[in-house]
């Protein structure tokens, strides 16, 4: 399944957008966040929540479906332990990876911090950004430019359609839906 990505640029010939393993920090006057790019983004938010003290919540936010599921945010209706985000995250890898039709938000519910894998492979990192760029440093990081192409298009890919299914009839936890917020869509 290596052919197979869930961003690219069209201008041609078409190219997958990959990033190096980058981040860029985003100072608000009343946030501040990471934008990350990493070629593992699976790995990554395992790498960056390993150390925060859980329980942890789940956000799947389904923006396209090709199998019928309702679209909306699917949140886990229970907290979980790390072991279980771990076990959601590694058992779902290729989909969340390698397939455009969804973003994934992960949360330490003690406070430890936030992290949003978006549809365009990029995660935002919110919470305490000092740790999380320290920790990016100790990975190997570099400060670089994180942008999305323009113009670009996203993959829904067949190959997926199996896991879009899977995540949606979990039989860990049944996920509670609520609507499409407009910032999802984006």
């Amino acid at each position: 399944m290596t052919a197979l990505h869930k961003l690219h640029s069209p201008v041609p010939p078409p190219n997958e957008v990959i990033r190096p393993d980058v981040w860029r920090r985003e100072d608000q006057p009343a946030y501040s966040r990471l934008c990350i790019g990493a070629r593992h983004e699976v790995r990554l938010l395992l790498d960056l929540c390993r150390g925060w003290e859980g329980p942890f919540a789940l956000l799947f936010v389904l923006v396209v479906s090709r199998q019928g599921n309702p679209l909306g945010r699917y949140q886990s209706p229970v907290t979980l332990s790390f072991e279980e985000v771990e076990r959601f995250l590694l058992d779902h890898e290729d989909v969340l990876e390698r397939d455009g039709r969804h973003h994934l938000w992960l949360r330490s519910m003690s406070g430890g911090g936030q992290l949003v894998l978006d549809r365009h492979r990029i995660v935002y990192g919110c919470g305490d950004v000092d740790a999380q760029e320290a920790e990016l440093r100790r990975l190997g990081f570099e400060e670089g430019p994180v942008d999305v192409p323009i113009p670009h298009g996203h993959r829904y890919h067949e190959a997926f359609d199996a896991a879009e299914t899977a995540v949606m009839e979990m039989e860990r936890w049944p996920w509670i839906r609520s609507p499409l917020q407009p910032i999802d869509e984006a």
